[in-house]
C-alpha cells in the first residue's frame, strides 16, 4: 500500500479488486452510522408513536431534530466514507463508477427500468384478482376512506380531481423527482454499495456481489425504521416489506451498474423506483396497502431472479487477482 501511495493514484493497470477493502468500508460505515443511531436512542429514548403525541414536549422536539439529522447523515455517510477510503488507498473514483462508462443512461435507462417494475407491481394484483385497475387514480382515496382516515381521503380526492390525468401526472412527477434526487441524494449511498463494494467484491463473483450489496444497502437503513413508523409515514408490516424489496432490488441495481459501468444509473433507478411508489396504490382499487407492498416486492423478486439467471448462465463472474486488468476495464 505504501509503495502504491508513493506512485500516486492507481492507474488502470495497477488496480486489483480486494474484498478486504469492502470489509473496511462496511466496518467504518456501519460502525459510525449505527453507533450514532444507537447513541441517539440511548440519550433521547426511542421515537415511539405515543411520545410524538405529547405537544410542546422539549424532549420530543429534541428527538425529532436528532433523528432528522441522523436521517440526513445516513443519506451521505457511506459516500463520504467511500471517498475518504479511496483517497487513502490512492484509488481514483473512476474505478468505482464515477462518472462511469455510460452515465447518460441515468436519464433514460433508470426511469424505464423503474417504470417497468412499477407496471409489473400494478399488474400482479390485477392478475391475481386482488384489485382492479382504476385509471382515475382514486384507488388510494377508497383505501383511506375504508381505513377511517376521512380527512386525508377528502384532501387526496380534491387534489386528484384538479388533475387531468392523475396517473400520468404522478408518473411524470416520479420521473423528474426520482432522477433529480437520485443524482443529488441517492449517490450518497450508491457510491458505497454499487460503487466501492461492487468493485472490490468482484473476486467473489457477480451474483454474490449483487446479493451482498443488496443486503448491505437494506441493513444500512434498519435503525431508521422505528423513526419512520413513529412519524406515521408507514406501519411496521409495510416498512419491513419495503426494506425487503429494497434488499432484493440491490440485485437489479448491481446489474444496472455492471451494464453501464456507472454508479449514477443505479442511483437514479432506486430513487425513481421510490418516487413512483405512490402510483400502484393510486392505480389499484381494492386490496390493502400491505397487499400492494407485497406486489411491489414480488415484482422486484421476479426481475431480480431474471438478473441472477443471466449472471449464473452467462459466466461465473469471478475475477482473480491474477486476471488481466484490461478484462476488468472492459466490464466497467
Amino acid at each position: 500500500m505504501e509503495k502504491r501511495g508513493r506512485q500516486g493514484n492507481l492507474g488502470q493497470s495497477d488496480f486489483r479488486p480486494s474484498p478486504r477493502r469492502a470489509l473496511v468500508l462496511l466496518a467504518w460505515s456501519f460502525g459510525i452510522g449505527w453507533g450514532l443511531a444507537l447513541l441517539a436512542r440511548i440519550v433521547l429514548g426511542p421515537a415511539l408513536p405515543g411520545d410524538q403525541g405529547v405537544v410542546g414536549s422539549t424532549h420530543t422536539d429534541a428527538q425529532r431534530i436528532a433523528y432528522s439529522v441522523i436521517g440526513l447523515l445516513f443519506l451521505v455517510l457511506p459516500a463520504i466514507v467511500a471517498e475518504v477510503l479511496a483517497h487513502r488507498w490512492r484509488v481514483r473514483l473512476e474505478h468505482y463508477g464515477v462518472p462511469g462508462r455510460a452515465p447518460g443512461a441515468a436519464l433514460w435507462l433508470a426511469p424505464l427500468m423503474a417504470l417497468g417494475l412499477t407496471v409489473l407491481a400494478v399488474m400482479l394484483p390485477i392478475v391475481g384478482r386482488v384489485s382492479s385497475f382504476d385509471r382515475s387514480g382514486m384507488g388510494q382515496v377508497q383505501r383511506l376512506g375504508e381505513g377511517g382516515r376521512f380527512v386525508e381521503a377528502l384532501e387526496l380526492k380534491l387534489d386528484l380531481e384538479d388533475q387531468q390525468a392523475p396517473l400520468l401526472h404522478a408518473t411524470a412527477k416520479g420521473f423528474v423527482l426520482g432522477v433529480t434526487l437520485g443524482l443529488l441524494v441517492a449517490m450518497g449511498t450508491e457510491l458505497a454499495w454499487r460503487g466501492l463494494l461492487h468493485v472490490e467484491l468482484r473476486p467473489m463473483g457477480r451474483a454474490w456481489t449483487a446479493l451482498i450489496g443488496g443486503l448491505a444497502g437494506a441493513a444500512w437503513w434498519a435503525p431508521l425504521l422505528p423513526m419512520a413508523v413513529a412519524a406515521g409515514d408507514t406501519a411496521w408490516p409495510e416498512a419491513v416489506l419495503r426494506l425487503g424489496a429494497y434488499a432484493v432490488l440491490g440485485i437489479v441495481l448491481s446489474w444496472a451498474r455492471a451494464a453501464t459501468g456507472s454508479v449514477l444509473v443505479p442511483a437514479a433507478l432506486v430513487a425513481t423506483w421510490m418516487a413512483l411508489g405512490e402510483v400502484p396504490p393510486m392505480a389499484l382499487r381494492g386490496g390493502s396497502l400491505m397487499q400492494i407492498e407485497l406486489a411491489r416486492l414480488a415484482a422486484v423478486v421476479v426481475v431480480a431472479l431474471g438478473v441472477l439467471m443471466v449472471h449464473v448462465r452467462g459466466s461465473t463472474g469471478r475475477v482473480s487477482a491474477s486476471r488481466p486488468e484490461a478484462e476488468i476495464a472492459e466490464e466497467e
